[in-house]
């Protein structure tokens, strides 16, 4: 009887050391995974959020299929619209959290920069100007008919509570729009 429990406590010693063992490495998967997503994420190239370069591309798109602009109104060595990239438009495109109803874009106001607007190249600060947009990093909520949907997301105080703003004026944008969520 004695050694009959030695046993069961042996093996039941072993199966505790083999589910540490086993949560050990899922945490050290998990930390890997994270990790290096997030060291690949620094770039912009990794979440290939496109350059607004032509108004009336975006216009035609978003008229053939009734989808909302989100626009990244950023600029060269803006450390807050790198996180802005990184943690909130990256993950969106790459999850692909609204499908085709959303079209992600980026513009920067940076000086000498122009974007083609109604046949002719205008500075993108003076295009910018028009959805009351001069901060970096601000992001707009556009309609096919040039309106704005939400309010502009100005800056990013504080991360924590950025995401909630950002995907609430998303889904307010596409019911306003009346694509179905």
């Amino acid at each position: 009887m004695i050694a009959s429990s030695r046993n069961e406590d042996q093996q039941l010693r072993e199966l505790r050391r083999k589910r540490i063992k086993y949560s050990y490495l899922r945490l050290i998967i998990f930390s890997t995974l994270l990790f290096s997503y997030w060291g690949n994420a620094s770039t912009d190239e990794h979440f290939n959020i496109p350059v607004l370069t032509d108004w009336s591309e975006i216009r035609s798109a978003q008229a053939k299929k009734n989808t909302l602009l989100v626009l990244l109104v950023e600029q060269s060595d803006c450390h807050y619209c790198d996180t802005i990239k990184r943690d909130f438009i990256g993950p969106a495109l790459t999850l692909d959290a609204y499908g085709e109803e959303v079209i992600y874009r980026r513009l920067s106001i940076d000086p000498d920069l122009l974007i083609r607007f109604n046949g002719k190249r205008v500075s993108t600060r003076d295009f910018v100007k028009k959805f009351d947009a001069v901060y970096a990093p601000t992001v707009l909520f556009l309609g096919p008919k040039q309106n704005t949907l939400a309010d502009n997301l100005v800056g990013i105080s504080n991360p924590d509570y950025y995401g909630h703003y950002f995907e609430k004026s998303i889904i307010d944008s596409l019911e306003q729009l009346k694509i179905p969520r």
